[in-house]
């Protein structure tokens, strides 16, 4: 943006109200788009490291990535595991079996499920939120 006034408050606000209306608008992109920020090239611990930077620095991408994360799980495309792979570099596999067998679609999904519900819990515990906001 080239307008002089981009550091005015009103304007940030704006662009951050836009840019959320955005990712909202299109879930599984923002979902990828999360993929890519937070886990691409990552271990479980550095994404969760790169998770609580988020939650504390850009509170309202948090919220609008957890609202996508939830959407896809309700609404799970079929090629969730490519996704997943594909824009997280993530490839489960059961760590205990001889082969380390890859995870099923069905595993992958709830792998996921349980990543919101913990990304969830951090956004919820932050600082930030403890004046109720």
């Amino acid at each position: 943006m080239s307008n002089e006034n981009w550091f005015n408050g009103e304007n940030i606000l704006k662009n951050i109200k836009e840019d959320s209306k955005k990712r909202r608008a299109n879930p599984l992109a923002c979902f990828c788009d999360f993929l890519e920020a937070i886990w691409m090239d990552n271990t479980a611990e550095e994404a969760l490291f790169q998770w609580k930077v988020k939650v504390e620095q850009f509170p309202w991408y948090a919220d609008d990535a957890l609202y996508c994360i939830n959407e896809v799980t309700n609404n799970p495309p079929l090629n969730l595991i490519e996704l997943m792979q594909k824009h997280g570099w993530l490839y489960l596999c059961h760590q205990e079996s001889p082969n380390e067998e890859p995870f099923t679609y069905e595993e992958y999904l709830e792998w996921l499920k349980k990543l919101h519900d913990q990304y969830q819990a951090i956004y919820d515990n932050a600082p930030v939120h403890e004046d109720g906001n």
